[in-house]
């Protein structure tokens, strides 16, 4: 089970966080050809991020879209099974936390399309 404390939350959505998950973790050109190395930061996003409340602190900086549109344009490291694996786990979080939103529903009805368009 994941902690999200007060202390945790804090932590996980700090700049300095957000900027390593969205400015290193994402940004598949920076890791070149090597998928080892892609696919450690992916597991560790994953797993820092992996419920519906990491999902939440995710979706507030980075719309699904765009996250589909990264794995769209590296089809080549998507392609690879424990790559997508973690993408996946990423997205449904992301999904989840968008279908939960109770005061927005067209939030999650916009991330539903996207992953339709992305299929």
């Amino acid at each position: 089970e994941v902690d999200f404390s007060t202390a945790t939350r804090i932590q996980r959505s700090s700049d300095l966080a957000l900027t390593a998950v969205f400015g290193l973790a994402l940004n598949m050109d920076l890791w070149g050809k090597s998928e080892t190395a892609l696919l450690h930061i992916l597991s560790e996003v994953s797993c820092r991020y992996g419920n519906v409340q990491g999902g939440q602190m995710l979706r507030r900086q980075l719309p699904l879209q765009s996250l589909l549109d990264v794995v769209r344009s590296r089809l080549e490291f998507a392609a690879q099974p424990d790559i997508s694996a973690r993408l996946s786990e990423i997205a449904q979080h992301m999904l989840l936390a968008s279908l939960s939103h109770r005061k927005n529903i067209s939030i999650g009805e916009h991330d539903i399309a996207a992953c339709m368009g992305a299929l």
